[in-house]
């Protein structure tokens, strides 16, 4: 079937995907998608439509079709085993292209809360970072490697003053076992990236990955929240796939003084090159974070 190359940006408010789903407003832009609040017609709830940006061709838009499937098939089964990654309840092709819909979480995106702090306490990174290690373990043991943690792939709630954690978009992520059957996306192409630059881990940008990724992708997002800097920095991608690859980093604990010096090694095991060097499993980073903040481990 050939799809029409139309521009998705020019959605408006009421317009109908699929014929049960309304558009709301937009809610957030990627590089490759965009996200829409939308009213599912028939169950009168909301929901979020993810759909590609720009014109599509038919060879790109079954590309964009094949890996929604795949992040719906993914996220929704482990969804059912964990609270904290964001179920997806459907994907599929309409008149206007590929979409995928998941449920509406009542909170905001960590790098849009990194907007309103100059950064986050120790405590709430701690809470943050176990929830989202917990996503990290249900998902490992499944067979599934995330590939792109990043603020922005991070939903936060507050309930009773403590966060509440939901990881979403498994849109790039690896099925490295057979724990999970489900329809493996295609092979990375132009129009897919392997992850985001920043984000990546060393082994990452040789074309690699483990779960040990994920335990990179963990502290870069620790590092992000406690300081509201990237831990990896370059003039240009070269320059930032050479910090990456040196594990070079500023120490947190100088950037932000009253953070206590142990936390400086615990990012200095966490970056540390060889991926077995660093924390065996994400529980066990997370809980060593905490006591390196200082904090009391339960």
């Amino acid at each position: 079937m050939d799809l029409p190359e139309r521009d998705l940006q020019p959605l408006t408010s009421g317009e109908v995907v699929a014929d049960r789903y309304r558009i709301l407003q937009p809610l957030a832009e990627g590089g490759m998608a965009v996200l829409w609040l939308a009213h599912h017609v028939v169950l009168r709830t909301q929901v979020v439509l993810k759909l590609p940006k720009g014109g599509l061709n038919a060879d790109v838009a079954s590309s964009f079709l094949r890996r929604f499937r795949f992040e719906a098939q993914v996220s929704a089964e482990l969804a059912t085993r964990t609270p904290h990654i964001v179920t997806v309840h459907d994907a599929g092709q309409s008149a206007i292209g590929p979409y995928l819909v998941m449920e509406y979480v009542r909170g905001k995106s960590l790098d849009r809360e990194l907007l309103m702090y100059d950064a986050l306490a120790p405590e709430r990174v701690a809470d943050v970072i176990e929830q989202v290690a917990h996503a990290l373990t249900v998902a490992h043991a499944a067979g599934i490697v995330h590939r792109d943690l990043k603020p922005s792939n991070v939903l936060v709630e507050n309930r009773e003053d403590r966060p509440f954690v939901k990881v979403c978009d498994f849109g790039l992520a690896k099925r490295l076992g057979p724990g999970l059957e489900v329809d493996d996306p295609p092979q990375t192409s132009v129009a897919f990236t392997v992850g985001s630059p920043p984000y990546m881990s060393p082994e990452q940008l040789r074309g690699k990955t483990t779960p040990f990724t994920d335990l990179w992708g963990l502290a870069v997002l620790a590092y992000e929240l406690l300081t509201n800097e990237p831990a990896f920095r370059g003039t240009n991608l070269a320059g930032l796939m050479e910090a990456i690859c040196e594990a070079r980093f500023t120490k947190p604990a100088s950037m932000r003084p009253e953070l206590p010096v142990a936390v400086n090694a615990w990012f200095a095991r966490s970056f540390a090159r060889r991926p077995e060097e660093r924390f065996g499993s994400p529980r066990e980073a997370a809980r060593a974070l905490r006591e390196s903040l200082g904090l009391t481990v339960s």
